[in-house]
């Protein structure tokens, strides 16, 4: 035992001799990312969530993770100006009710900043072409959410009405901001940490008794945040849905 532990010995102390050799080579190093898309709640973001209308999923750097759809219900036919509230953006797990929002990411690591702008491409109109005339769009209540808010893109806080064909800019990210994942939100909740007006509120019917989403089983929510105006003089078609299409744009700055 002795021996051994002398031999021993003698071979740790001859081992660093071996690495100070004249023959020397090099290994490497490597980690990559990847980046899954996954839409979050705008007011809590560290919580994901599945809303009822998905957008297919993008690879690109820069993108749009998630736009909304509207939904006025169904209103009862008035001679008078009337405006509708979109119904609030709603979940089959314990989420609670929330504004409607877009999500826009940007991981291209050069923080050239981007544009986020909506237009509607025609007017409210039936599967015959019968318009909604005179019937405006619009959004309200504005605000953004993100992890740096000294890195926030500036949204426009005047109520947006949409003109049939025209533009709308949404939010814009300078140059230097908006990298990372940003909600952009029309209206929130009353448990929202920013101080936003609370926009929710249950939808009630004719009797006003709360109704239930047809799905989820739990009182909807309408959003006043987004609302349609429809004046009275226009004719409506009974029973019949109006439809319109948002295009939603996100643009490199030059």
């Amino acid at each position: 035992m002795k021996k051994f532990f002398l031999l021993s010995s003698f071979l740790c102390l001859m081992m660093p001799q071996v690495v100070l050799a004249q023959s020397d080579t090099t290994g490497t190093g490597k980690i990559e990312f990847n980046d899954q898309q996954q839409v979050a709640d705008p007011e809590n973001p560290v919580n994901p969530i599945e809303p009822e209308d998905l957008i297919p999923p993008s690879s690109d750097l820069l993108r749009l993770d998630y736009v909304p759809s509207l939904n006025f219900s169904t209103q009862k036919s008035d001679t008078n100006d009337q405006k509708y509230a979109a119904n609030a953006m709603m979940f089959a797990d314990d989420t609670m009710p929330r504004a409607h929002f877009i999500q826009v990411t940007d991981r291209r690591g050069t923080k050239a900043g981007w544009n986020v702008s909506v237009r509607q491409e025609k007017q409210f109109a039936t599967a015959e072409n019968i318009e909604l005339d005179g019937a405006m769009l619009s959004f309200d209540y504005s605000w953004t959410n993100g992890s740096d808010k000294n890195k926030a893109p500036v949204v426009k806080k005047d109520i947006i009405e949409m003109k049939i064909g025209e533009t709308q800019e949404i939010a814009n990210a300078k140059k230097g901001t908006g990298d990372g994942t940003w909600f952009i939100s029309f209206g929130a909740s009353q448990n929202n940490s920013q101080g936003v007006k609370n926009t929710l509120e249950p939808r009630l019917d004719r009797d006003d008794q709360v109704i239930m989403h047809d799905t989820f089983n739990k009182p909807l929510f309408l959003n006043s945040a987004i609302q349609l105006a429809v004046p009275g003089r226009t004719e409506k078609v009974i029973g019949k849905p109006y439809k319109t299409e948002l295009t939603w744009i996100l643009s490199e700055l030059p």
